[in-house]
């Protein structure tokens, strides 16, 4: 058990992905003790990480990014598929 060591957490529900349910921040220590920083200026930073780093966007539809891996795994694959025939036309 620790003795001496406190943390500021900030806890986010609901945050609308598809994938979690929810959200936890572990705040700095320079971020805790500030006066300048409110508690909404941490809610509205917790949430633009969640949004940047989400697979969908709150709409419910996939963000820009996923049809991009979709398309370079399938570059991959033609590309061992045609590696993989040009090797057995060799063995031949």
């Amino acid at each position: 058990m620790f003795r001496g060591c406190q943390k500021k957490m900030i806890k986010l529900k609901n945050i609308g992905s598809g994938v979690f349910d929810e959200a936890y921040f572990i705040l700095k220590d320079v971020a805790a003790e500030s006066p300048y920083i409110t508690e909404t200026d941490m809610i509205k930073e917790a949430n633009r990480i969640i949004g940047d780093n989400s697979l969908t966007k709150s709409n419910g539809k996939l963000s820009a990014k996923f049809p991009v891996v979709i398309l370079w795994f399938a570059a991959g694959a033609v590309t061992c598929g045609a590696v993989m025939i040009i090797l057995q036309w060799l063995i031949k």
